[in-house]
């Protein structure tokens, strides 16, 4: 919903910018307090890759993707790879 509302923003003023970074800063926040559980997902199923149930690979396969995203639109790119590097090795077991 944040991110609809920073894209509909289409002027470049500083009124605009202005609007932009607070909708940014409130996209973060949203962001920061969904990343622990993503990770946390991530973590309890990271041993099990390779015998995992159907479930479990979805629900794995979900947590990368939305972390990945989430990186990606944080400008953190590094992380993001890292996350697609393990999505895809996912897919392969």
């Amino acid at each position: 919903e944040v991110n609809n509302e920073m894209n509909k923003i289409t002027g470049n003023t500083a009124k605009d910018n202005k609007l932009f970074e607070d909708l940014k800063v409130k996209r973060n926040l949203i962001f920061d307090k969904a990343k622990p559980y993503l990770d946390k997902t991530i973590t309890l199923l990271d041993p099990k890759v390779g015998s995992m149930t159907n479930d479990e690979k979805f629900t794995y396969q979900s947590a990368l993707v939305a972390l990945r995203q989430i990186y990606a639109m944080q400008d953190d790119l590094k992380k993001a790879s890292e996350l697609k590097a393990k999505l895809e090795a996912s897919k392969t077991k």
